[in-house]
C-alpha cells in the first residue's frame, strides 16, 4: 500500500477492541492477550526498533493462531484479535491481509458504530489505494459517510468532532477516486465537502489542482470557483500559499474577460510582493482600460506607465522587466515622441517610489 490516502496525523485507531478471557479456550487467547501486551509496554516504553519488532511479529503469529483455530468460538475475543490484525497489518501496508481479515471482521457482531467506521476506512484505503476494487473501497467509504452523517447529527463536543474527521477521510477517498476517473465536478464536491468537515492544506491543493485542470480545459468560471474556495480557506488560515492563489484567481479573471477583478487581484498582489511579473500585469489591465476608452482617459494609460516602469527598475523576473522596457519605450519613444531622458526620469521616479533610490 503506497501512503494512506487518510488525512497524515489524523488518522485515529478506533479499532482497539477488548476480549475477555474465557475458559472454553484460555490457552491461546492468553498467548495473544500477553503477546499484544507485551507489544503495547514495548511501545510505550520507546524500546529498540528491532525489539518493538520482535514482539508485535509475536503478536500476530499468536493472533493468527487464534483465528485459525477458535475464530467460531468466543465472538468478543474474535472480533478483538481480528481487530488487532487488521491494524497491525494496515500499519504495515500488508494489503491482503488487511483485506482478508478486514473482510472477516465486517462479518462479525459486536462492533459499535465508531469501531465500524474505522474498519470501512481502512478497508475502503486498502482497496482504493492499491486499486484491487475501487467499487468496493467506494461501498466501504460510503459505509463510513453514512454512519458518520448519522452520528454526527446526535453528537457533540469532542465525539462529534470524532465523527466529523472520520466522513472527512471517507470524502477525501470518494474525491480522489473521482478526480483518477477524471470526474472533476464530483472530485470538486467531495473534496470541498471533506475540507468543511477536517480542514487541511492535502484537500486544499487538491481543490487548487482541479481549478488548474479547469483553466486547461478553458473552463474558466469553474477554474475561479475552485481558485476562489481555496484562497478564502487559506487566507483564514494564514497559509503561505495564498499569493500563489491569488495569481490562478488573477488568471482566471483576465480569461473571463472580469478587468475589475483583475486589476484588484494583481494589486492585491503587488501590495504582497513587489515584482516585476505583477507590475507589468498592472500596467497591461490599466492599458485595456485605456483602449476601452477609446484612447480618451489618458490617466488609464500614466498609471500603465508607471507600473510598466516600475517592473523595469524591479528588474525580476527578467523576461517581464524586458517586456514591460519594450512596450514603455513603444508608447513614450515611438508613439507619444518623448525623448530617452523622459524615458529615464519616469524611471527615476518610479525608483524613489519604490525606495529603490540610493541616499
Amino acid at each position: 500500500m503506497k501512503k494512506t490516502t487518510i488525512v497524515a496525523g489524523v488518522i485515529i485507531l478506533f479499532l482497539l477492541i477488548s476480549g475477555v478471557l474465557v475458559a472454553s479456550e484460555p490457552t491461546q487467547y492468553l498467548a495473544f492477550f500477553e503477546a499484544s501486551a507485551n507489544y503495547s509496554k514495548a511501545i510505550r516504553e520507546k524500546k529498540s526498533p528491532q525489539e518493538i519488532l520482535t514482539l508485535k511479529k509475536k503478536m500476530l503469529a499468536e493472533a493468527e493462531k487464534y483465528i485459525k483455530k477458535y475464530e467460531d468460538k468466543v465472538p468478543k475475543n474474535t472480533v478483538a484479535v481480528l481487530g488487532s490484525l487488521v491494524l497491525s497489518y494496515y500499519q504495515d501496508k500488508n494489503i491482503d491481509k488487511v483485506i482478508y481479515y478486514g473482510e472477516k471482521l465486517a462479518k462479525k457482531s459486536g462492533l459499535n458504530d465508531m469501531q465500524k467506521a474505522s474498519l470501512f476506512l481502512y478497508m475502503a484505503d486498502a482497496y482504493i489505494s492499491s486499486k484491487k476494487d475501487i467499487n468496493r473501497g467506494l461501498e466501504y467509504a460510503d459505509g463510513v459517510v453514512l454512519l458518520a452523517n448519522n452520528n454526527i447529527a446526535t453528537s457533540t463536543g469532542a465525539l462529534k468532532r470524532k465523527w466529523q474527521i472520520l466522513l472527512s477521510q471517507a470524502l477525501y477517498m470518494k474525491a480522489n477516486v473521482a478526480y483518477i476517473q477524471k470526474d472533476y465536478d464530483k472530485a470538486l464536491k467531495y473534496y470541498e465537502q471533506a475540507y468543511n468537515n477536517y480542514p487541511s492544506v492535502r484537500t486544499l491543493k487538491k481543490i487548487r489542482d482541479i481549478g488548474k485542470l479547469y483553466f486547461i480545459k478553458k473552463d474558466y468560471r469553474k477554474a475561479l470557483n475552485a481558485f476562489e474556495f481555496a484562497y478564502e480557506k487559506m487566507k483564514a488560515k494564514g497559509s503561505k500559499k495564498v499569493y500563489d492563489c491569488l495569481k490562478l484567481m488573477a488568471k482566471a479573471y483576465v480569461k473571463l474577460g472580469e478587468g475589475d477583478k483583475a486589476l484588484a487581484t494583481y494589486k492585491k498582489l503587488y501590495n504582497m510582493r513587489k515584482n516585476a511579473e505583477i507590475a507589468y500585469k498592472i500596467g497591461v489591465e490599466y492599458n485595456k482600460k485605456f483602449k476601452a476608452s477609446g484612447g480618451k482617459d489618458k490617466s488609464f494609460l500614466e498609471k500603465a506607465k508607471q507600473y510598466w516602469a516600475e517592473a523595469v527598475v524591479l528588474k525580476s523576473p527578467k523576461i517581464y522587466a524586458a517586456q514591460a522596457e519594450k512596450v514603455l519605450k513603444n508608447y513614450m519613444i515611438n508613439m507619444e515622441k518623448a525623448s530617452l531622458q523622459e524615458y529615464e526620469d519616469l524611471l527615476r521616479v518610479a525608483k524613489k517610489r519604490l525606495g529603490l533610490l540610493n541616499p
